[in-house]
C-alpha cells in the first residue's frame, strides 16, 4: 500500500509547491490549454491530472452503457448522446433530451418570423447586429429584439452593480467589496460573521450559500437529492443541471440550466478573447494580468473585478480562495492531517489522489478534477 500512495503523494507534492495560487484570471505565467503559458513561455511537459476517489459508477459518458449518461453524481442516467439516439423530428439537446429540433436559419421558420440563436422561432421584426437598432441599443440574441445594451460584471462604475443587465446602485457586488474579515455580500449588502464554505461550520452543519449562515444540512452531495435536484447550500433545490457532466459532451451548466451556448476555457475562445465564468461566453480581453486592474482588483476571466485578494501574497494569513482571504485551507499535504493529502485546487485537506478506480473500493470511482 505504501509503495503504491507514495508515487501520488510525490506528484501532488511536486503540484502544490509549484502552484502560486495567481488568481484564476489571464495572469502572466497561468497556464493555457495549448501547454504554453500566457508570459509565452513553455512547459517542460504536460500537467498530470489529479484524480480522486469518488462515490459514484463513473467518470465519464464512456463509463457508461449504450443509450445513458455520465452525470454530475458519477451516476449513469438514461439520455441521448446524439440525434440518433431521438425519433424523427427530434434532436438530442445540450441537457441530454430529445426535443423538438431547433431551428438553424430563419428561412427554417417560414415568413414573418426568425430564428433566434437559442434555436426558437420567434415573430418578426428581428435584429441580426447593432446596426440594425437604435443608437445605445443592442441586438439581443435571444430575442433578436433590440433593447438597451446590456451592462457586465465589472463593467458599472463605484457603487453600482450590474443586476439584470442594468448598473444599480448597491452597497457591494461581490465579497471583494466587503473588505472586513469574514464578511461576505449577500443580497449586495455587506454583512458580517459569513460561512463560506462547511468547513466554516460546527461538526453537521452546512453552510447555506443563499444567507451564507451556518445551519442544519438536509444534504452534503447531489446523489442523495436525486435526479432533477442538486445540494445547494446544504438543501436540495430543483434544477436541470447541476454541472457540465449534466449538459451532454459540449454543453455548460449555468445558473444550474443547461446551455449548448457557452465556453469552458479561453482555449474554446478566438485570439484576443477570454471566457468568461460568469457568463461563459468568449469576450473580449480587458487584463492580462492582476497588475492590469489596479489596487482591489484582479483579473478573472479577462475582466477587472473587485476582490480582497488576487494571491496568497495578498491575505495576511490563510489562503486566497475564489478571491477572497481564507483561514479554512492548506498551502501543502504538511498541513493536513495523517494519510490526508492537500489538493491544490480546492486548496482542502481530503483524501490522497489515487491512480485507477481499483485502489477506491465498492461504490466509488477514481476520477480527474
Amino acid at each position: 500500500m505504501v509503495a503504491r500512495v507514495l508515487p501520488a503523494l510525490l506528484l501532488l507534492c511536486c503540484v502544490s509547491c509549484s502552484s502560486s495560487n495567481t488568481g484564476n484570471g489571464r495572469e502572466a505565467g497561468a497556464q493555457k490549454h495549448d501547454g504554453s503559458k500566457t508570459d509565452g513561455s513553455k512547459n517542460d511537459g504536460p500537467v498530470a491530472q489529479l484524480k480522486s476517489c469518488l462515490p459514484g459508477a463513473c467518470c465519464s459518458n464512456d463509463d457508461c452503457p449504450a443509450a445513458t449518461c455520465c452525470r454530475s453524481d458519477h451516476q449513469c442516467q438514461p439520455c441521448c448522446r446524439s440525434n440518433a439516439d431521438c425519433k424523427a423530428g427530434e434532436c438530442c439537446d445540450a441537457s441530454g433530451k430529445c426535443a423538438t429540433c431547433p431551428c438553424v436559419a430563419d428561412a427554417e421558420c417560414g415568413q414573418g418570423k426568425c430564428c433566434t440563436s437559442a434555436g426558437a422561432c420567434l415573430a418578426g421584426p428581428c435584429c441580426t447586429a447593432a446596426s440594425d437598432c437604435k443608437a445605445g441599443e443592442c441586438c439581443d440574441p435571444l430575442t433578436r429584439r433590440c433593447a438597451a445594451c446590456p451592462c457586465k460584471p465589472g463593467e458599472c462604475p463605484k457603487g453600482s452593480c450590474c443586476l439584470a443587465g442594468k448598473c444599480t446602485s448597491a452597497a457591494c457586488c461581490s465579497d471583494g467589496d466587503c473588505t472586513s474579515a469574514g464578511s461576505c455580500c449577500v443580497g449586495n449588502q455587506c454583512l458580517s460573521s459569513c460561512c463560506f464554505s462547511a468547513s466554516d461550520c460546527k461538526a453537521g452543519e452546512c453552510c447555506d450559500l443563499a444567507s451564507r449562515k451556518c445551519g442544519t444540512c438536509a444534504c452534503k452531495t447531489n446523489a442523495e437529492c436525486g435526479v432533477g435536484k442538486c445540494c445547494t447550500g446544504g438543501a436540495c433545490v430543483s434544477a436541470e443541471c447541476c454541472g457540465d457532466l449534466d449538459c451532454g459532451v459540449t454543453g455548460c451548466c449555468v445558473g444550474n440550466q443547461c446551455t449548448a451556448s457557452c465556453c469552458k476555457a479561453d482555449g474554446d475562445c478566438k485570439a484576443g478573447e477570454c471566457c468568461s465564468p460568469f457568463t461563459r461566453k468568449c469576450e473580449p480581453c480587458k487584463c492580462q494580468s492582476n497588475a492590469a486592474c489596479g489596487q482591489g482588483k484582479c483579473c478573472v476571466g479577462g475582466q477587472c473585478v473587485a476582490a480582497q485578494c488576487c494571491s496568497d501574497a495578498d491575505c495576511p494569513t490563510g489562503c486566497c480562495l475564489e478571491n477572497v482571504c481564507r483561514l479554512d485551507c492548506c498551502k501543502t499535504t504538511s498541513d493536513c492531517l495523517a494519510g490526508q493529502c492537500c489538493d491544490p485546487l480546492s486548496r482542502k485537506c481530503g483524501e490522497c489522489p489515487c491512480q485507477t478506480t481499483k485502489e477506491c473500493g465498492t461504490g466509488r470511482v477514481c476520477c480527474g478534477r
